[in-house]
């Protein structure tokens, strides 16, 4: 590739080759002036130095490495590191955010390109939202998402930028806090919501989020878990018969694989 310029690589790897910037470096192409590298490399019995590694690389491409607690795997980055989406383990990402913040070193993190974050396990998230100000789109899992609502500056900056938002992993319709929810998340165009068992019976917690956000421009609602019979009869009907929307509304409804579609625009 001669003409190559600008590289970005986020990968997941076991291969030492790759994470070795003498190896990585002959593979090149010359015309290659800006790298930009995400790397989870999981460790094999040939485990390498942390600082064996990161001798490796040349001095013109700026590194880091940061361990998992239980030395099973290490992230591997440039500095900086200007990728659109990378998935970030939660205890590496505290990891990160720990030294980013707690240098005493002039350290910022900025990432413009940053639009969709992903948080699988629990963490603070205030310093990478605080960083990314084209986020819109926030996976997170109903634990995480129940520590940042009890933090009211991660809240306010979420409340500015998410126009998307998923939640996974609750057991219960109940334990969901959907009016606390409404209120911090109240520019939504998209909301999903995905039990953690496909067998829970949704028809009340459809309701509930139609009554919630009925006056606040909600464009799609997904959920997953099961309908009821009735319900199933006749899909929109049953809108029209059990919530504020009207036959002579624009909306639409379907039902697959267990999960339960609505535009409502």
């Amino acid at each position: 590739m001669p003409c190559l310029q600008r590289l970005a690589v986020d990968i997941c790897t076991e291969d030492v080759g790759l994470v070795t910037g003498q190896n990585f470096i002959r593979i090149l192409s010359s015309s290659v002036i800006e790298i930009h590298l995400f790397i989870i490399y999981y460790f094999t019995k040939s485990h390498i130095e942390v600082n064996t590694l990161l001798s490796t690389w040349p001095t013109h491409i700026q590194i880091t490495c940061l361990l998992n607690e239980l030395n099973e795997y290490a992230v591997i980055h440039t500095i900086p590191c200007d990728l659109s989406l990378v998935m970030i383990p939660a205890k590496i990402a505290n990891c990160m955010l720990a030294v980013t913040f707690q240098s005493t070193q002039s350290i910022v993190l900025h990432l413009p390109q940053l639009k969709r974050l992903h948080v699988k396990g629990i963490c603070e998230i205030f310093h990478l939202v605080q960083a990314a100000p084209n986020l819109e789109c926030l996976r997170i899992n109903f634990n995480c998402l129940n520590v940042v609502l009890e933090d009211k500056s991660t809240c306010e900056l979420l409340q500015k930028r998410i126009v998307d938002l998923e939640i996974n992993r609750f057991q219960e319709i109940d334990s969901i806090q959907l009016d606390v929810i409404a209120r911090k998340f109240n520019h939504l165009r998209d909301f999903s919501l995905s039990l953690e068992s496909p067998t829970v019976f949704v028809d009340s917690l459809i309701l509930k989020v139609l009554s919630l956000w009925k006056d606040k421009n909600l464009r799609g609602l997904y959920i997953r878990g099961l309908l009821t019979d009735e319900m199933n009869k006749n899909l929109r009907q049953w809108f029209i018969n059990q919530s504020h929307l009207r036959q002579e509304d624009a909306f639409v409804v379907e039902y697959r694989t267990n999960w339960i579609s609505m535009w409502l625009q």
